[in-house]
This record gives structure tokens, C-alpha cells and sequence, in this order.
């Protein structure tokens, strides 16, 4: 083998390597041992690697071990969050599920003085953006009805009035047959871990829509298969919780007081806008 392609992470238990090369004037060959050099990164107190050999890990399969270590009084003054895709931790990450209910986010805002909030009421918009890496003008928002690249629509359970309302059908027949049997019990996003039964994922597939809804971005309101159940269409952000915290500071309509007074006075949810 080529000496200069051999990894340069060796352990003590890897076998010898040698290589045999060529001399110089092509009389004869010689056989050279290759010599694994140590490559020492600094990772000190003030100048810790900033993802903590995270990277090393990868490229090792996990032959050299995560540097990073559990906050103490001693390092505290030096600890950042490091934004580095490829951030280790020697703690396993957690296996369980938290329900981020109201009384769990006001706990949150109590304990740690975190703005924390579930965001309600979000607009369904047209708006478009330049997109740098195609170079064309992309939409924020998806349609529900488009069937390719996974996407998928949030669906709230309303009160049945809401079916007799200016807002219902405002799609075809097909598109409310199709949402309607998407919303049915095992037709949830398999990824989505929502523990409000009133809040429902689905993502079209197979199932079709009426043309005239196709380029729709709001589908309104919709009749379960039940024929009393009634769903409107939602941003796909709708009651999704953030942390406010730092963004509350730059808020340009009206300041921080508009973000932090809501869990000043108790409340979980933001209401847009």
C-alpha cells in the first residue's frame, strides 16, 4: 500500500504496514515501514475544539472518544453552545418524550426565566423569498394538495359550527374526500409525536386532489368521513413551541415587553399577531 493514503488515526493494535517502493534510479526496490505520527489538536480550557472532537469521531468510527465534559464549577466561565453539526456529548442523548403542555411551559418560564412558547393563530401567506442556491423566487409556504417532496399539512379539529360557516368547502368534493380520509385514526405523519389529538400531520400521497385546488395554499374547512367532524386547514407551524428568549430583543413591533408579558402573566401560547 501507499504509505501516504494510510489513515492517519492508528491505534497501538494496528498491524505493521510496510510498503515496498522503487528506488530512485529503478536498479532496485526498497521496503519502508510506515511510522504513524501522533496529530495533537489543542483543546485547552480557554480554546476548546468547537464541536469537542465530534469530527474525529467520524472519521475514526468512534476510535477516538468524544473530549467534551459535563459543566462544572471549574469550566463553567468557559462553556458555550456550539453550533458545530458535528457537536459530541460523552451523555447519551435522552429517551424519553416530554408533553409540552401549558403547565410545562409556564414551569419552564418560572425555573429558568426562558420565553417559551407555543405560537397560535399563524397566517397561511403567498409570500415569496429569493432563494440562493436555486437562484428563483421560492414559496414560504407549501401547497397540501402538491404530492411530491413529502410535504405535509396541519389539520385542527373545530367545533362543528365551523362547518356551516363562509369558510367551509371552499375545495372540491375529491380534495375533501381525500383530507377527510387522511385524517382518519392511521393515517398520521409516522414522524409526528403530537400528543394533542386535535392536531393532526398528513401527507399526501397516492390520494389526489380536485384541479381548481391543486395550486391552493389555504384548503379552509373540511367534514370528516364521520360527517360531524370538523378540520381546518393550519399553518404547518401552528402551536409549535419556540424559545423566544434572544429573539424577543429584537422584536420590531413594539420591543421585548410585547414577547416577555404573556408569561409574565401566566400564559403558554403567543397569539400572531
Amino acid at each position: 500500500p501507499n504509505p501516504h493514503t494510510v489513515s492517519q488515526y492508528e491505534t497501538s493494535s494496528t498491524k505493521p504496514i510496510f510498503g515496498k517502493v522503487q528506488t530512485a534510479d529503478g536498479a532496485s526496490f526498497e521496503y519502508l515501514l510506515y511510522d504513524p505520527r501522533l496529530q495533537l489538536r489543542e483543546n485547552t480550557l480557554e480554546n476548546p475544539l468547537p464541536d469537542g472532537g465530534g469530527s474525529l469521531m467520524l472519521e475514526t468510527s468512534n476510535t477516538v472518544l468524544c473530549s467534551n465534559v459535563p459543566r462544572t464549577f471549574m469550566n463553567e466561565d468557559h462553556c458555550f453552545l456550539s453550533e458545530a453539526p458535528t457537536a459530541c456529548s460523552i451523555n447519551a442523548p435522552p429517551t424519553f418524550s416530554v408533553q409540552l403542555s401549558h403547565d410545562f411551559l409556564t414551569r419552564v418560564y418560572q425555573e429558568t426565566g426562558r420565553y417559551v412558547y407555543a405560537v397560535d393563530n399563524l397566517p397561511i401567506t403567498e409570500e415569496q423569498y429569493f432563494d440562493t442556491n436555486t437562484q428563483s423566487m421560492e414559496y414560504y409556504m407549501t401547497k397540501p394538495c402538491e404530492t411530491w417532496g413529502g410535504h405535509v399539512s396541519r389539520w385542527l379539529r373545530v367545533d362543528n359550527q365551523d362547518c356551516s360557516g363562509a369558510n367551509y368547502r371552499t375545495v372540491g368534493e375529491l380534495t375533501e374526500q381525500t383530507f377527510a380520509t387522511l385524517l382518519e385514526p392511521g393515517f398520521e405523519d409516522p414522524s409526528d409525536l403530537n400528543f394533542d389529538p386535535d392536531i393532526k400531520d398528513v401527507e399526501l400521497n397516492a390520494l389526489v386532489c380536485d384541479d381548481d385546488d391543486v395550486d391552493k395554499f389555504s384548503l379552509g374547512v373540511i367534514k370528516g368521513l364521520d360527517g360531524t367532524t370538523c378540520w381546518r386547514h393550519v399553518h404547518p407551524q401552528h402551536m409549535n413551541v419556540y424559545d423566544l428568549t434572544d429573539w424577543a430583543d429584537n422584536h420590531s413591533a413594539g420591543g421585548a415587553d410585547k414577547i416577555h408579558k404573556w408569561a409574565e402573566q401566566g400564559l403558554s401560547v403567543l397569539r400572531f399577531p
